[in-house]
């Protein structure tokens, strides 16, 4: 169950059908570390948010399928502003 001050807001849309429906993954040396994206919004608390070297954040549409990687961002921190924190 996602709790709702948990959620912050990405701007963030598929480039084929804009829907805000994504799965991102953070990729890191080895591994990656999936966040959901439903309307726009993630729960900070579905990742990590540790300082690391993560390399970039690749993107797939969950209504389309399309998938690309975000470019200019590395951490899904990179996407949230503490401003955009609900609580």
């Amino acid at each position: 169950m996602i709790m709702q001050q948990n959620m912050v807001t990405i701007n963030v849309k598929c480039r084929k059908c804009k829907s805000d429906h994504l799965l991102l993954t953070e990729i890191w040396r080895g591994h990656g570390v999936q966040w959901e994206c439903i309307g726009g919004k993630i729960d900070v608390k579905d990742g990590t948010m540790l300082v690391g070297d993560p390399y970039s954040i690749f993107s797939v549409c969950k209504k389309c399928g399309y998938s690309w990687t975000l470019r200019g961002f590395t951490q899904i921190t990179d996407l949230v502003s503490e401003k955009n924190i609900t609580t």
